[in-house]
């Protein structure tokens, strides 16, 4: 029998395999700006000199109801596509666990 995956336990997981960033002091637009400049295969970006994973970018800016794609924070839809796949893929290995 699979063990079933739900949203929660795919939050946990990331939020474990990922390191603990400081992002929620940060302004909204700065985030936004963050995944602009970030990398999307290497799931990194620089916030005040910090890095930071663009997971915790993202996800920050939904916990403040913004939605990154809506608001153009990947500055192409080049990069958001990128960053949608590789979440998709995120999801799809989890559920496959």
């Amino acid at each position: 029998m699979k063990p079933t995956v739900t949203l929660s336990t795919l939050i946990l997981l990331t939020a474990c395999s990922a390191p603990i960033d400081q992002v929620s002091g940060v302004a909204s637009d700065d985030l936004c700006s963050a995944l602009q400049k970030g990398s999307v295969a290497e799931n990194s970006t620089m916030i005040n000199g910090e890095e930071v994973t663009m997971d915790s970018v993202y996800g920050e800016l939904t916990k403040r109801e913004l939605n990154p794609y809506e608001k153009g924070c990947f500055g192409s839809q080049k990069k958001a596509i990128e960053y949608q796949k590789r979440q998709e893929k995120i999801v799809a290995e989890a559920l496959n666990y």
